[in-house]
């Protein structure tokens, strides 16, 4: 097996493993961490016993994948074995920031809470925002063995929004529900008037809990009073029926409509947006926690920036028991539900949500900033305006994490990214209906509504002549050309054969984000000419093409009926970094953390990663500095900020090396780092 990937590092089988949710790469892992004398489950066995003298680079790599992929506590026990035997006490801080925290966050799965306060004061680099959080939750007194320390978690605990400049949720004493749905707003005077903006808060639910309550309690106890609640049931059962209508005796305010049947939020929220009133429209999801002056900064914003389209905020995710150590991580991450946008103009010029199950929520903010030329105006970030409830069991919970995302959600990622570029070019029409047979581009079938999918019955077993099984996704220096691939399936689409194209991941260095296939390929999907095939759906193949024999996804292992296999003789490494040495990037280059994050602040930070960004495409004329630096805050957005030094040089190198070669340029960039003014 060894084989296969001898050309790939530890970092990138494992990194990989993550994106492509398997854990096939772990016996070979295993084997470079402990020398050639250990699998994963003999590894296991031996640290179960005790300290295993384990190689750094690999047996760090290893126990991040194993952390950041873990399902239950005996998950987190190997991972924090892992990380012990690989890196001594003293070493921690030459660990990279997410393997810091991956660390911890493995060392609190497995129980080992005072282990993990006693790490923290050795940690370096990792942003000050994801030391409250770690320091709460080492005190967190529903997860630690012990019970803990109520008074000194709570001032912990609040310390997370204090710092930031904002009041913190308290908690009320009804111990027989989640500390979650204990949460209460801090009482803040009004600041609107009934002559101020009236905001239209749109909330879908399905089978609606007690959470429900906590979701719309944070709601009422905004600062903001000048607001309607728009409640949409999206086809519960009739049981259900008694809950909704507590909700709505809960406020004159609240209103509730209800759907027959279930198709999802994003048809519920089309369904509100046509029947609110307000100047402004925000969404919130009805398991989560809004603080009380999110809907006044945004409105504020609004008011004062008048060519403003939209703006949005950042949230935390944090599970039941108020735990930030959670699969998603530590970052406070841009929220998708706090969009607030002014309704008579995005219905005017940008329409409605795509009516799809999933994911919508994205490709309307990036939408309406093609339409606008304008990303949504990211306010106070780092601040947590939204804590957004973790359940493993959630729809986002199960689809998307660290490194993964589910192939249906990055399939339609793509195929959106190519329509907003059609619609930036001025042709292609943002209003267009997603409920008729014409959609403007394709969508997997599991994202399609029940309304869409009566309208265009999607395909749910695709039959093809030839399917190529390649990895499909865009990465950072990426050296490939699909042209003689996309070239030959039209040719062979022209002779009448049926073709398929699968993304399947092989090693290599990270995506390009956002997420997307390369354009190339793209193309094929957007023109009816290729039938795209996700791993982990069902689909039938006369004979089936493997492009990279590295690849971490066979099609052996995916529930394809395949004729015959055929498989690359040869491994061929289409997704090396460019060595020309006119896109080297130099050791000078690389950007201290410090430099960038060291009490510096926001505008420390847009000016550090301005300064770098034009140092090294001085040096590449071809190069647009004002897109590196669009495509620098969108990652800084996704990613959180103690990535950008790694990921500016590689980026520029990118820039140079597609320069080069007059590629396709990268989708639209997503600026969210700072607002414009």
């Amino acid at each position: 097996m060894g084989a296969r990937w001898r050309g790939s590092s530890s970092s990138e089988l494992a990194r990989t493993a993550q994106w492509s949710h398997t854990t096939i790469v772990r016996d070979e892992l295993a084997r470079r961490a402990s020398r050639g004398r250990l699998d994963y489950a003999g590894l296991l066995d031996a640290l179960a016993a005790g300290p295993v003298d384990l190689d750094r680079g690999s047996g760090v790599a290893l126990a991040e994948s194993v952390e950041r992929q873990a399902r239950d506590e005996r998950d987190h026990l190997a991972a924090s074995r892992l990380f012990r035997s690989s890196v001594a006490r003293g070493e921690v801080v030459l660990l990279d920031p997410e393997a810091q925290s991956a660390m911890i966050a493995a060392l609190l799965g497995s129980g080992h809470h005072d282990d993990a306060a006693s790490m923290l004061t050795l940690l370096h680099g990792v942003p000050v925002e994801e030391l409250r959080q770690i320091a709460a939750d080492v005190l967190n007194p529903w997860t630690r063995p012990d019970g803990g320390d109520d008074a000194r978690w709570r001032a912990a605990f609040s310390s997370v929004f204090t710092e930031a400049g904002y009041d913190a949720p308290e908690l009320e004493g009804d111990a027989g529900r989640h500390p979650f749905d204990r949460l209460r707003s801090p009482e803040l005077p009004s600041v609107s008037g009934p002559d101020d903006p009236l905001v239209s808060v749109v909330m879908t639910c399905h089978r609606p809990g007690l959470e429900a309550f906590t979701a719309v309690a944070s709601v009422l106890a905004q600062t903001w009073q000048r607001l309607e609640l728009i409640i949409v049931d999206d086809g519960s059962p009739a049981d259900y029926r008694r809950t909704l209508a507590a909700l709505g005796r809960l406020d004159p305010r609240i209103r509730i409509l209800h759907r027959s049947t279930n198709a999802g939020t994003y048809t519920c929220r089309n369904l509100a947006l046509r029947a609110a009133r307000g100047e402004f429209v925000t969404t919130h999801d009805s398991d989560d926690w809004m603080h009380p002056r999110r809907l006044e900064t945004q409105v504020r914003h609004l008011q004062q920036t008048p060519d403003a389209p939209s703006n949005s905020t950042h949230a935390l995710r944090i599970t039941d028991e108020l735990s930030f150590t959670q699969p998603r991580g530590y970052l406070v991450r841009l929220c998708e539900p706090s969009l607030m946008f002014r309704r008579r103009l995005i219905a005017d010029r940008v329409g409605a949500f795509d009516a799809v199950r999933k994911g919508a929520d994205t490709e309307f903010r990036r939408r309406i900033a093609a339409v606008f030329d304008r990303p949504s105006d990211i306010l106070l970030p780092g601040v947590p305006l939204t804590l957004q409830r973790w359940r493993s069991a959630s729809l986002t919970g199960e689809e998307i994490g660290p490194r993964w995302l589910s192939p249906s959600r990055i399939a339609y990622a793509s195929a959106y990214a190519s329509w907003h570029r059609a619609i930036a070019a001025g042709t292609a029409d943002p209003r267009s209906e997603r409920t008729s047979a014409a959609r403007p581009f394709p969508a997997p079938a599991d994202i399609l509504s029940s309304e869409v999918a009566e309208i265009v019955p999607p395909v749910l077993d695709p039959q093809v002549d030839l399917l190529f099984v390649v990895d499909l996704v865009e990465r950072i220096g990426d050296a490939r050309s699909f042209d003689r691939l996309a070239h030959r399936i039209r040719q062979e689409v022209r002779s009448g054969r049926r073709v398929g194209v699968a993304h399947a991941w092989s090693a290599g260095p990270e995506p390009l984000l956002p997420l997307h296939y390369v354009p190339a390929m793209q193309a094929l999907f957007d023109d009816g000419v290729a039938t795209l095939v996700l791993t982990g759906a069902e689909a039938r193949a006369g004979v089936a093409y493997v492009i990279d024999a590295a690849t971490l996804q066979d099609p052996a292992d995916q529930p394809w009926r395949i004729g015959r296999i055929v498989r690359a003789r040869s491994i061929p490494r289409p997704l090396r970094l460019s060595s020309s040495p006119d896109v080297e990037t130099r050791a000078d280059d690389r950007v201290s953390p410090r430099a960038l994050y060291a009490d510096r602040g926001e505008a420390g930070e847009v000016e550090a990663v301005a300064a770098v960004v034009e140092r090294l495409c001085s040096r590449y004329p071809d190069v647009d500095p004002e897109r590196v630096r669009d495509l620098v805050t969108a990652e800084h957005a996704a990613l959180a900020g103690h990535r950008i030094r790694s990921y500016v040089p590689r980026l520029v190198e990118h820039q140079a090396s597609s320069a080069l070669r007059a590629e396709t340029r990268a989708p639209l960039p997503d600026r969210t780092l700072q607002s414009r003014r």
